[in-house]
């Protein structure tokens, strides 16, 4: 009943024969699965009822956005952005890179890209324009969870800027892990800075009024209560402001 009244002020859940969630008692745990079977969420059945259905919900919420941004595309010729896969080998010591390896090692014949777990990479990012720009890098995982891989913990957004023209190999390394299944890294770029971890963090709370134009569209996937209040209504982005460029790959 707790769920059912929690999910009753989000439009975007609902209750349908063809679920991609689905929730489970087993035991002493209430889980929240996919349809793939991905466990995204388990909360004690000992807990408060609310406090039970505002994490759930909270998870639901979240893998909707996941669902919206890997499908999402923009395209600006003002910031035609790129990148690639740079897969290496590190030394397991010392963390540094012994070897470059080719793309194609990773390119099953369909032309797919396949990762394993333990695989490493870098990012080399590429600006096809007349103009600097900055960028981020997101991922969603296989279970539609979502993080925000660039700029990293101890990062500033400022630093990740591009030239006209340039390109750049940057510097943080990517490891593979689980779940497998297909995986999406996009790159957003823009012409100011961006860092979408603090609105992740905090459920959609932009930083001001005057935030990055993809980082109030971000806020608004988040479908926290400011944005419900406005009954849906959302923003809109002019394309020559974000590009948005995506790779997908197979995790086995």
């Amino acid at each position: 009943a707790a769920i059912q009244k929690k999910t009753a002020s989000f439009p975007i859940l609902k209750n349908g024969d063809e679920a991609e969630i689905f929730i489970r008692q087993t035991g002493g745990q209430i889980q929240l699965l996919t349809s793939d079977n991905y466990l995204l969420e388990s909360s004690s059945a000992d807990l408060p009822p609310g406090v039970c259905a505002d994490r759930l919900v909270k998870k639901m919420i979240q893998f909707g956005q996941a669902k919206f941004l890997r499908n999402l595309e923009v395209s600006s010729y003002q910031l035609p952005l790129e990148f690639e896969f740079v897969p290496v080998k590190i030394d397991p010591e010392t963390f540094q890179v012994t070897e470059e390896l080719p793309l194609e090692t990773k390119v099953d014949g369909s032309g797919n890209l396949h990762f394993q777990a333990g695989d490493v990479f870098k990012i080399k990012v590429t600006n096809n324009g007349e103009k600097s720009a900055y960028f981020t890098l997101m991922d969603i995982q296989p279970d539609n969870q979502l993080n925000i891989l660039i700029p990293g913990e101890k990062e500033e957004p400022a630093d990740f800027r591009i030239g006209a023209g340039d390109s750049v190999l940057v510097p943080n390394l990517f490891q593979i892990g689980p779940p497998e299944g297909t995986e999406v890294f996009k790159l957003v770029a823009t012409s100011q800075p961006i860092d979408l971890r603090p609105i992740a963090q905090n459920r959609g709370q932009t930083r001001s009024a005057s935030a990055n134009p993809f980082e109030r569209l971000f806020a608004e996937t988040q479908f926290n209560e400011e944005v419900m209040t406005r009954r849906g209504r959302t923003l809109s982005i002019g394309s020559s402001k974000v590009n948005v460029f995506s790779r997908v790959f197979i995790i086995d």
